[in-house]
């Protein structure tokens, strides 16, 4: 006999990444757009880039996490870093990366942005059964990605028992 249950919540976090000489970074830019679709964040850390700390805060933290949102500062050492840490979490399992996400996101950038958007890194993947994504912390990109792209992806789903 099986019976359809609700699954709860998923465990949402948000990481702001911001460079030595950046602005404090906005960590609730994810955490709004993701309340306006409907999604709750349950953890929010804003993070100085330093190289590794990221890849070690995201693997630690996936374990905790069925979804993390890494926003980050829009210049080339904030994007390089960011970048360089998720493919170090994500390469030891090529199933774990999910290219098609940056595509993605460079589409929507493109409308929002312009011809910018092909310097967009967006990394994404999974680490532990979490899925992990980043962007860079653009409000007219972060909004649209959200709610068009990762709302879709993180809603939880109906299990059946």
């Amino acid at each position: 006999m099986s019976a359809t249950t609700s699954a709860a919540p998923p465990r949402i976090m948000t990481i702001a990444v911001y460079g030595e000489h950046d602005p404090p970074p906005r960590v609730d830019l994810a955490a709004d757009a993701l309340a306006s679709a409907g999604l709750a964040v349950s953890r929010t850390r804003a993070l100085k880039a330093v190289a590794g700390y990221l890849k070690e805060l995201v693997e630690t933290e996936s374990l905790e996490h069925e979804a993390i949102v890494i926003t980050y500062a829009a210049n080339a050492a904030a994007r390089q870093l960011v970048a360089k840490d998720c493919h170090a979490v994500f390469r030891d399992d090529a199933d774990a990366s999910l290219p098609g996400f940056g595509e993605a996101v460079r589409r929507i950038a493109l409308d929002a942005i312009g011809p910018e958007a092909i310097l967009l890194r967006a990394p994404a993947g999974s680490v532990n059964e979490c899925l992990v994504f980043a962007m860079p912390a653009i409000e007219a990109l972060v909004r649209p990605v959200i709610a068009s792209l990762l709302a879709h992806v993180i809603r939880p789903q109906t299990a059946t028992r």
